[in-house]
């Protein structure tokens, strides 16, 4: 689907210990994605790779909950995804 919508993602390990899901550059700014596929949503590496980078405004995670915002995690349901991804 990003690859469909021109929008490059890359695969991100930052450890050997942690990874999520993709890593965008959106409107000039780098920003995480994670895609979760139930409502079990804990991430943690998701999650601290964001507080422990600055210069990361917030992070995006697809699930299968409702729209909600959490420590500068955008949360989204799966079928929006080809909505937002534009």
């Amino acid at each position: 689907m990003l690859y469909a919508k021109d929008i490059k993602a890359f695969y991100f390990e930052p450890s050997t210990t942690s990874k999520f899901d993709f890593v965008i550059q959106n409107s000039g700014k780098i920003t995480p994605l994670e895609i979760k596929s139930g409502t079990n949503i804990k991430a943690t590496s998701f999650a601290n790779f964001i507080k422990k980078n600055s210069n990361i405004e917030k992070g995006i995670r697809f699930s299968e909950i409702n729209i909600s915002m959490k420590d500068n995690i955008e949360e989204y349901p799966l079928y929006t995804f080809e909505w937002l991804m534009k």
